[in-house]
């Protein structure tokens, strides 16, 4: 599986490629991280393969999944697959308003929902605190 994540830095993207990690860690992992301009805004790219690949690098058109942790990167992650997970702006304004933290950890449930991940498998790798988000990701319930 070729998993791109994209977003900008401050938004935990390096988190959730983290939590992608644990999550596989029985299966073979290769990752690369883009993430220059992070401290200011700028963009942060993530390359997931997990199984048996040579190189982390996935090329355009290439990745099973790309998931936009900012609808900013939605052209760029259409290069790369037309499988990708986004935010609705209903889902945008209920995280900006209630915590714009847990951005990854509800973006992380949308992930496990898409993945068929067992569940209590990936709630366990996240803080009791965060189990919310994770559940709203999970059950697309931002009421």
């Amino acid at each position: 599986m070729k998993i791109v994540l994209l977003g900008r830095g401050g938004e935990g993207v390096l988190y959730l490629s983290r939590l992608i990690i644990k999550l596989f860690e029985d299966k073979s992992i290769l990752s690369s991280e883009i993430h220059g301009m992070a401290k200011k805004g700028g963009l942060v790219e993530v390359h997931l393969k997990i199984g048996n690949y040579k190189s982390p690098i996935i090329g355009y058109n290439k990745a099973d999944l790309v998931v936009l942790l900012n609808n900013f990167f939605e052209k760029l992650g259409s290069a790369y697959s037309k499988n990708v997970i986004g935010l609705s702006d209903d889902e945008l304004a209920y995280i900006t308003k209630t915590n714009p933290k847990m951005l990854n950890i509800y973006m992380f449930g949308k992930l496990a929902k898409r993945l068929n991940i067992d569940y209590k498998k990936a709630l366990s790798l996240i803080d009791q605190k965060n189990h919310e988000f994770f559940n709203k990701g999970y059950n697309n319930d931002i009421q």
